[in-house]
């Protein structure tokens, strides 16, 4: 299942953590779509920044992207999505490509 989008290094990473969510965790179809969507949308986000790769990502880059979370994002979504975000760079971490950053909370909204 490719991603729909310009091939570049964020959505590689994407597109990777998805497979493992359905190839290791069994996730459902409906689950992997959740995380697609958040992903992509923080991808978006962080591509304005002119971030290229997950390793460049700084506290301000999150900053900002919290912002974009506030209303009229309702507080569920806004927690989801963060939720999504850091599943994602924990998995990225663990394989060496993450964040050098300490990863933000998923709650707080």
């Amino acid at each position: 299942m490719g991603l729909e989008a310009k091939n570049d290094a964020l959505i590689d990473d994407i597109e990777e953590f998805l497979d493992y969510l359905r190839m290791h965790r069994y996730a459902s179809i409906h689950t992997v779509a959740a995380y697609r969507n958040d992903l992509l949308q923080a991808r978006n986000i962080f591509m304005s920044f002119k971030l290229e790769s997950w390793k460049d990502l700084k506290p301000e880059h999150m900053d900002r992207y919290l912002v974009s979370l506030g209303p009229p994002i309702a507080q569920s979504t806004a927690q989801r999505r963060m939720s999504s975000l850091r599943t994602f760079l924990k998995q990225l971490k663990r394989q060496g490509r993450g964040p050098a950053m300490e990863l933000p909370r998923s709650t707080g909204f």
